[in-house]
């Protein structure tokens, strides 16, 4: 057989032919408008910048923050009066996401505009239909009332609404061996903070803000600074977390954790 006059077979001739996708050597490109210069192939669309001022309060995702010169956003005047007065971070978060609740259920109106009766109305549809605790409810209306009474000096008078209803139950007391059955699970530190917190009656806060100086072995103290609304206090240490304290403070000048 003349290999110069070779043909492939016709089903080697069709699946050469299905292909299209790469042109043919030395077509130009106009002939093939699937094959485009560099200059005329679409650009991906680039990312649009972040706003330069983004909000720092968790609740409120689209409320931003003011520029610099310009009167500050409601929700940081609140934020700037808390901190003044000395609030704790975890109040300031939860009355700033109240009170933008509180703006997202009347339709962002702003709260000059509005008085008693759409606080009443918020309140009872917490009460009624979200079925909030007691507490929660309370909470609530302490962050509404701080933000009338101390940001826009407002006064509101009597504010009429349905309190959420107390659930009569009785708490579940967990009895000294379960305790030590919980603790005994938890691992060196974690194993540590939990008695303190349990034989001290610290906060969680309380407990991972101590520092060597707050434990006074000669009296059996601790010394709780900065609290509960900023107070200061002092909370009997037990005899039992003595021999468990001292090698963890020896090994904290060295870096090694327990």
């Amino acid at each position: 057989m003349n290999p110069t006059h070779y043909q492939p077979p016709a089903d080697k001739q069709q699946a050469r032919g299905s292909i299209s996708a790469r042109p043919p050597t030395g077509v130009s490109a106009q002939r093939h408008p699937s094959v485009q210069p560099p200059s005329q192939q679409p650009q991906p669309q680039k990312a649009q910048n972040k706003p330069p001022f983004q909000t720092r309060h968790r609740g409120a995702q689209s409320v931003t923050s003011s520029p610099p010169g310009q009167e500050p956003k409601l929700l940081d005047q609140v934020s700037e009066v808390l901190r003044t007065k000395h609030y704790s971070i975890r109040t300031e978060k939860s009355y700033i996401d109240w009170i933008y609740r509180f703006i997202m259920f009347h339709g962002k109106r702003h709260p000059r505009e509005m008085g008693a009766p759409e606080i009443s109305q918020f309140l009872t549809h917490l009460a009624v239909e979200k079925h909030v605790a007691p507490s929660t409810q309370n909470q609530a209306l302490c962050a509404i009332l701080f933000l009338y009474k101390e940001v826009l000096k407002i006064d509101l008078g009597h504010v009429d609404f349905t309190w959420a209803k107390k659930p009569e139950h009785l708490p579940v007391i967990l009895s000294i061996e379960e305790v030590r059955k919980i603790v005994g699970f938890l691992p060196g530190t974690y194993a540590l903070m939990a008695r303190l917190i349990y034989g001290c009656g610290l906060r969680i806060s309380e407990c991972a803000k101590l520092r060597v100086k707050d434990l006074d072995f000669g009296r059996n103290q601790v010394f709780v600074r900065r609290g509960k609304n900023s107070k200061d206090r002092v909370v009997p240490l037990p005899q039992t977390l003595k021999p468990r304290l001292a090698p963890f403070l020896c090994h904290i000048s060295t870096g090694i954790r327990l």
